[in-house]
């Protein structure tokens, strides 16, 4: 079965100037850097550490990069997963509300929650392509099995410093 929800990063150095309207619900993290956004008509400044909700009906476009770049964590999903949350669809379609400010009790929650759905999906993948018979793949997942193992029994991870495949996974890891 696919995964409902999607991650990717993506690095922002130029304002584009494009206006984009996706099919999916999207809440955007702010990881690094400043923007300038025009959401459903109205412009937000959002800083590193800022939530956005994008919904599938306002367009929207960045019309500014203030800092040297803008990282942006996308996480992207079907409407239908929120069908039984009225309050959650509201501040995807509230154009007065659509920004969570990195300062707010509410930020630090969202961007737990967040980075454990990314942790969840960097896992997930590395076991679809375990299953696939590469090799590499297979070293990458029981790494991350390893290494979650070792977490939960309150160790810090460790690993094969001397590997070269392991220490590239574990760099690649952020």
């Amino acid at each position: 079965m696919p995964n409902l929800i999607r991650h990717f990063q993506t690095v922002k150095k130029i304002t584009e100037n494009k206006t984009y309207l996706f099919p999916t619900l999207r809440i955007v993290m702010i990881t690094k850097g400043s923007l300038k956004w025009l959401i459903g008509g109205k412009e937000y400044l959002c800083n590193e550490g800022d939530i956005i909700f994008l919904n599938n009906s306002f367009e929207r476009r960045i019309t500014q990069i203030i800092s040297k770049e803008a990282v942006l964590d996308i996480f992207e999903f079907p409407p239908f997963i929120l069908a039984e949350d009225i309050r959650l669809i509201e501040k995807f379609y509230d154009s007065d509300n659509c920004t969570i400010n990195a300062k707010s009790e509410n930020a630090a929650k969202i961007h737990g929650i967040l980075n454990e759905i990314k942790e969840e999906l960097k896992f997930d993948k590395a076991y679809k392509n375990a299953r696939s018979n590469d090799p590499d793949a297979k070293l990458e997942f029981e790494l991350l099995k390893d290494m979650c193992s070792q977490l939960a029994e309150g160790r810090r991870p460790e690993y094969d410093v001397n590997d070269p495949k392991a220490k590239a996974i574990v760099q690649n890891l952020g």
